[in-house]
């Protein structure tokens, strides 16, 4: 007990490299699979709704469940949060967020946004 596993001490030294790798597989998905779509508004209106709706929609039941156990547990702990940051996934600081694992979310979703603003350009404007 208490003692070092070198072995672990490397895996746990790269462990956030699979947030990077998670985006470059993302980002490839995302342009293969909309790469023969149309360049237009309503294409890029769909992709949004279907991407926040994929994120929010398994969010929101965790958040809530954390919201009532942190208003039972320690309600005064949960004035120290950004609620309207986690919520809409606005905030990326860990320390503000009532599920601080969630920054990663709100990069995924500026990503959506990045993303959605290049596919309502028509495809000679976004080369």
């Amino acid at each position: 007990m208490g003692g070092h596993l070198k072995s672990f001490e490397i895996v746990a030294s790269w462990g956030f490299t699979g947030v990077d790798l998670f985006f470059v597989i993302s980002g490839f998905i995302i342009a293969h699979t909309t790469f023969h779509k149309e360049r237009k508004f309503s294409n890029a209106k769909t992709f949004v709704k279907h991407r926040a709706s994929r994120i929010f929609l398994g969010y929101w039941p965790f958040l809530g469940f954390a919201i009532v156990l942190t208003s039972l547990l320690s309600p005064r702990s949960s004035q120290d949060f950004d609620l309207l940051g986690s919520v809409f996934l606005t905030s990326i600081d860990m320390d503000g967020l009532l599920l601080p694992i969630s920054w990663s979310l709100s990069f995924e979703l500026y990503f959506y946004a990045i993303f959605t603003l290049l596919f309502a350009l028509p495809a000679r404007a976004a080369k």
